[in-house]
């Protein structure tokens, strides 16, 4: 005849049942777990982009519509060095001092590369600071310009001095593309003077 062990009260375990339950239940949670994560993944790339495209939208605002409301004249060469392709120099003379913005595609190695908005700010034709207003641009920036065309204030009544004119800029609009093909517009009036 076989005989089985008495159990002591600190040997109490698991059923089998007990077991099966708690692995169900575990693999129901993480698999919740598991797609909610998933979600979240998916979520916050596409927030990253949007909010990265609501930055450029801000800085380039900021930074275009003062130098637009201020600018003399769309004239001048490009503010600082070279090395890429100036959209527009806007600039003005303020106290005897002239100052000069300059927005430009900074030309890259790669062009699979996407492309940035630069604007570099100048005084007296020296680089003051630079800093980028538009990231992952798909095209090139387009840029319109009203201008209208004025007598020239003058104190001399000659023929010659009265047949003088000016350009004066009015307004700007500058259209930027992003890389997946959102567009959006900046524009700014100048200030009367």
């Amino acid at each position: 005849m076989t005989t089985t062990a008495p159990r002591r009260g600190d040997e109490g375990g698991f059923t089998l049942v007990e077991v099966l339950v708690v692995v169900v239940i575990i693999g129901i949670i993480s698999g919740a777990l598991t797609e909610s994560i998933i979600i979240g993944l998916r979520t916050t790339t596409a927030t990253v982009a949007q909010v990265s495209g609501s930055l450029d939208r801000q800085r380039l605002a900021t930074a275009f519509v003062p130098d637009v409301q201020s600018a003399q004249s769309l004239a001048g060469p490009e503010c600082g060095a070279g090395g890429g392709s100036l959209v527009v120099t806007l600039s003005r003379t303020d106290r005897g001092i002239d100052k000069a913005a300059s927005y430009l595609v900074p030309a890259t190695a790669n062009p699979e590369e996407p492309k940035m908005l630069l604007r570099r700010y100048c005084e007296q034709g020296a680089p003051v600071a630079e800093r980028v207003v538009a990231e992952d641009m798909g095209a090139a920036p387009v840029l319109e310009c009203r201008t209208e065309t004025a007598p020239a204030s003058s104190t001399t009544t000659t023929a010659a001095a009265a047949s003088t004119t000016t350009t004066a800029l009015r307004s700007c609009t500058l259209t930027v593309t992003d890389a997946k093909g959102v567009e959006y517009r900046v524009s700014a009036s100048r200030r009367a003077a």
